[in-house]
């Protein structure tokens, strides 16, 4: 993901239909689950990505080997992923309502 102002605390993440072609700019991650999506969006992957993430001038840069591969991923109960799987269904709504008041921190905790 390019583009990113540094100043920024979140690189922004969200599914897309299957017949959406990307350019280079965007990072795809095929089957994603709500799962992934909730990790991705957590304050422990954004604190992870800040710490190793490269940058282009003051914009980061989320390299898929570097952030991604390199992330160390939870092994949840399945209590704990229905957990994550039912909050991350309410980050897409908390998105667009921080769209409209400016704010997004605190929303994917």
């Amino acid at each position: 993901m390019r583009d990113e102002d540094a100043e920024e605390s979140r690189i922004p993440f969200g599914f897309v239909e299957p017949e959406l072609v990307v350019n280079d700019a965007v990072q795809i991650i095929p089957d994603a689950t709500l799962y992934h999506f909730g990790i991705l969006t957590s304050n422990v992957h954004m604190a992870w990505m800040r710490t190793v993430c490269g940058c282009l001038k003051s914009d980061y840069r989320y390299l898929k080997d570097i952030v991604y591969n390199n992330f160390p991923w939870p092994d949840p109960s399945d209590s704990q992923k229905a957990t994550i799987e039912k909050t991350a269904q309410a980050i897409p709504c908390l998105w667009r309502e921080s769209r409209t008041s400016g704010s997004v921190e605190g929303l994917a905790s």
